[in-house]
């Protein structure tokens, strides 16, 4: 595993995938939940120990819709909620506990409404309600009830760190419910706050274990603090109750690959490949442990699948795959990867892209022997593209290793085009040198360093190594330019004599 993260990271493409979070997605769901409607309709109730006082025409307006809320059905209990609106326009200053009732009908309406300017307005309308319920000067600011209300419906709303502060007053005023322990530790979990956010999830599951999305949430929280073994009995633990969430598979498939514990990792996911829930993420994470495992016709599969699964506008990710499966010597896979992306994303190749696509072809061509291919679409490149410093280099290179043997030429003829060759390599690696890439300048120098030393110009090579080593020290040129250094001595030690 070691071995592919440091491969990976020193081609400059990113690392292995890890795991996703999926709970913020689950956590949401939760609104929907049997679970919460329930304890949505705990809001509907008065306490009138803890609560604002009622007014005597507060509880003749409350028995009148009582039955309405009280019967399930949506279209009663905006009956309801109308009634009780145009009941608090009415009052000066609208009992607190009318306020939040309202607000807490709004957010009942939710589940019902069908367009998003509906739902905007719903939860606006639930705000507003639910803010002067705990105004200080409108409301009542210790109401516990709708400060708990006013914290989800801000979750909801992606106003997380307002949330927090509603939250964490519900709970000063006494509230343990699973819910708000629950929803506080997911806000947490994002913030990055995992200790906290473990704490908070494993009150929530002190009192209500079967809250599923909580569970998950927990598992992610442990994911995330490397506690790997955790997470993958924790996940173990919701597979049981729930064998066909691709998700759990994914998350536990993710820590086996931190645990080192590859063939689980590969059982997972294929696994969720075998439900037709892979998507490109877990596609390409099979892959990356299939190059862990050296299978990479079965990685490249994967990432074939990978490329016709994505849905975006976006091929350059694919890049990696291809440089990955080529750097691994399978030239004839990394040219399959590379004929999916183009025909996946014919539409949206750049010219740029093009030309990397067009250098990485060439490269595996010339590894698989077929030299002038590569070298006909190296020039190319380089006609479209005069500063590319890659394909520079590796024209270079094969002009520099150009073997006319075998070719039926004459000895005279066969310098003169070895000649022809070299000198055409050493122009081009010196345009590369000319680049601002420093990299491509390092290769190039070591290039046509080794270049002169098979044309036996040890003074140049020296020099061109030496350049080298002054701009990216590598203990390989180094000892190459000791070894050069070391012939030079010896030569003028001769010539001396």
């Amino acid at each position: 595993m070691k071995r592919l993260l440091l491969f990976i990271t020193a081609l400059g493409c990113g690392s292995v995938m890890t795991a996703q979070p999926v709970f913020m997605s689950s956590i949401r769901e939760f609104y929907n939940s049997p679970y919460w409607r329930m304890s949505l309709v705990g809001s509907y109730g008065i306490n009138s120990e803890i609560e604002p006082r009622l007014e005597q025409i507060d509880i003749e307006r409350l028995r009148e819709v009582t039955p309405l809320i009280q019967s399930g059905e949506a279209a009663q209990q905006l009956q309801a909620l109308n009634s009780l609106i145009t009941f608090a326009r009415t009052q000066p200053r609208p009992n607190p506990q009318i306020l939040q009732l309202i607000g807490a009908l709004s957010m009942a309406q939710l589940a019902d409404a069908t367009t998003d300017a509906e739902r905007q307005r719903l939860r606006e309308q639930a705000r507003d309600y639910f803010t002067r319920a705990i105004n200080p000067d409108t409301g009542f600011p210790n109401f516990l009830r709708a400060h708990k209300n006013l914290a989800n419906l801000l979750f909801q709303m992606e106003r997380a760190d307002e949330a927090v502060r509603h939250f964490i007053r519900a709970i000063e005023l006494g509230d343990r419910d699973a819910v708000t322990y629950g929803i506080l530790g997911a806000i947490y979990f994002e913030q990055g706050r995992l200790v906290a956010a473990e704490s908070a999830v494993r009150m929530a599951l002190m009192t209500r274990p079967d809250i599923f999305e909580f569970k998950q949430l927990l598992a992610n929280i442990l994911f995330q603090q490397d506690r790997y073994q955790e997470a993958a009995a924790q996940a173990a633990e919701m597979l049981a109750i729930r064998p066909n969430d691709h998700n759990l598979w994914l998350l536990q498939g993710n820590a086996f690959i931190a645990m080192d514990r590859i063939d689980d990792a590969v059982n997972n996911l294929e696994v969720v490949r075998a439900m037709g829930r892979a998507n490109t993420s877990a596609l390409t994470l099979l892959g990356d442990v299939y190059i862990n495992k050296n299978m990479t016709e079965d990685a490249a599969k994967a990432y074939i699948e990978a490329i016709a699964a994505d849905t975006t506008t976006n091929p350059e990710p694919f890049l990696r795959p291809a440089q990955v499966l080529q750097s691994f010597g399978s030239y004839e896979l990394s040219m399959q990867v590379l004929d999916k992306l183009e025909e996946r994303f014919a539409n949206h190749i750049t010219d740029a892209l093009l030309v990397t696509i067009q250098t990485i072809r060439s490269q595996n061509n010339i590894a698989l022997g077929k030299g002038e291919e590569a070298a006909r679409n190296l020039q190319a490149i380089i006609d479209a593209d005069p500063l590319n410093g890659s394909a520079l280099v590796s024209l270079a290179r094969y002009y520099a290793e150009l073997d006319f043997n075998d070719r039926g030429l004459s000895e005279d003829e066969q310098r003169r085009q070895e000649s022809l060759a070299q000198q055409r390599a050493i122009n081009l690696f010196q345009r590369a040198q000319s680049l601002d890439d420093s990299d491509v300048r390092v290769r190039a120098l070591v290039g046509e360093a080794q270049l002169r030393v098979r044309r036996g110009e040890f003074t140049q090579a020296e020099s061109l190594l030496t350049q080298a080593q002054n701009l990216r020290p590598q203990e390989s040129v180094q000892a190459f330019l000791d070894q050069i250094r070391a012939a030079n001595r010896a030569r003028s030690a001769r010539a001396s004599r």
